[in-house]
């Protein structure tokens, strides 16, 4: 069998990226939760569709900041990711929520269990080719 997931040289790759990043200082490669123009985009869409109070998938959520955005806006959040330090992350970042929830899967070779209201992709689609 093919090596797949953080192991493998591309997704290896992120892994490599998030830790880099970290050992220079930064707390978030991406965006953080404090992060007003997207909290407003993401306020928005869950008024619009009425998804406070429901269950919301981010797929490569990496450091979670959008989970923890929509889990102040009343969603019921998880995120999945597979770089292990990114994973670790967004623990942290959830930490303060606890119905929000993050999960290690190679999202090109595991589904998420359960079933969701919504899902959303910020980042992350694009990174998913092997």
């Amino acid at each position: 069998m093919d090596k797949v997931g953080a192991d493998a040289p591309y997704y290896g790759a992120y892994e490599k990226r998030y830790s880099a990043v970290y050992a220079a200082g930064a707390r978030y490669w991406g965006f953080s939760p404090d992060n007003s123009e997207l909290y407003g985009i993401l306020e928005s869409w869950v008024a619009e569709n009425g998804l406070a109070g429901r269950h919301v998938l981010e797929f490569a959520c990496g450091e979670g900041a959008a989970g923890a955005m929509l889990s102040k806006l009343g969603c019921i959040y998880t995120g999945a990711d597979y770089a292990p330090s990114a994973v670790e992350r967004a623990r942290e970042t959830l930490a303060p929520y606890p119905a929000a929830k993050v999960l290690r899967l190679d999202l090109t070779r595991e589904r998420v269990p359960g079933t969701f209201d919504a899902g959303l992709d910020i980042m992350g689609f694009h990174m998913m080719v092997t």
